[in-house]
């Protein structure tokens, strides 16, 4: 009886806390789109096309003397010792190879450049959301860009964040 009666009186109590102490105040952000709108981010975007630019420079020159060899191959193959030909036939599959690997390090080292140029800019954005979040009392914010419903009760904290980041 005396358990039932803290059950009981437990029970009251949290019926009588307000309604308002529980609910949670909603916020959402299209992350992408605020991103992009950030001048760092088109800095960061010029200097990878530096980059890419060069790196596709190389490997067409790379390509055009691979093609140079193909044709001087086929254009005397039937003239050239046996020796010769599979001397050939290796450089030429040697630099088939090297502008493989080329390729790949090319795009994993503009990967790591992009993550390493971007780091500072996600961390800026994730500081003004956070500051943004506990100066207006939200519970959660959510990221439309990845979200299939946002309900009307949310509130769209995007202009409050660009404010924080110096955005127009």
């Amino acid at each position: 009886m005396i358990k039932m009666k803290k059950v009981l009186v437990i029970l009251s109590v949290c019926m009588l806390l307000p309604m308002s102490s529980f609910a949670q105040k909603l916020g959402h952000i299209n992350s992408r789109e605020l991103i992009q709108l950030m001048p760092e981010v088109k800095a960061v975007s010029a200097k990878l096309d530096t980059i890419t630019k060069q790196y596709e420079e190389e490997f067409l020159k790379m390509r055009q003397e691979y093609e140079s060899k193909i044709k001087e191959y086929q254009a005397n193959v039937d003239n050239m010792a046996q020796s010769i030909r599979e001397m050939r036939e290796s450089e030429i599959a040697d630099l088939g190879q090297r502008i493989e690997l080329f390729n790949q390090t090319a795009q994993q080292d503009l990967q790591k450049q992009q993550n390493t140029l971007m780091e500072p800019i996600f961390k800026k954005f994730n500081d003004a959301l956070e500051a943004v979040g506990k100066e207006n009392g939200y519970t959660y914010i959510f990221d439309s860009a990845a979200m299939l419903y946002i309900s009307e009760n949310a509130d769209d904290v995007q202009p409050l964040v660009k404010v924080k980041l110096g955005i127009k």
